[in-house]
């Protein structure tokens, strides 16, 4: 993959201004061994390409490498409808699912949070 195409996400427990988020109201604040993924940055040269998928792929290795229990993530709920890029920084829906996620709770708003276990049995 060109370095140019994508950054890879940076995922990590999540963060206190994360956990206080009016926006997401994440349940299971008190457990720091669920990480986030919460933005990705695909180069508009290279998006539509599967990119994003592999670099979340990754993110899940790497989070279950570092001991984490659960990787979650906070998509745009498109509704059928196109969204501009500037809405679609934290991923979309079809790409946390082709990575084994599931939602896990639906805030008030455009986002889901969406989680997969990383304990057990590997998914791919």
């Amino acid at each position: 993959m060109p370095r140019s195409a994508g950054s890879p996400p940076r995922p990590g427990p999540r963060t206190p201004r994360l956990l206080r988020s009016n926006t997401l109201r994440l349940p299971d604040q008190q457990d720091p061994a669920i990480w986030s993924t919460p933005c990705l940055f695909i180069h508009r040269d290279h998006r539509r390409t599967g990119i994003g998928t592999a670099l979340l792929g990754a993110a899940v290795d790497y989070a279950r490498a570092q001991g984490a229990t659960a990787l979650e993530g906070y998509p745009t709920v498109d509704g059928g409808r196109k969204r501009s890029s500037n809405e679609l920084f934290t991923g979309t829906v079809s790409m946390f699912l082709d990575n084994g996620f599931a939602e896990y709770a639906r805030p008030p708003g455009a986002r889901l949070v969406m989680r997969r276990e990383l304990t057990g049995r590997r998914k791919r």
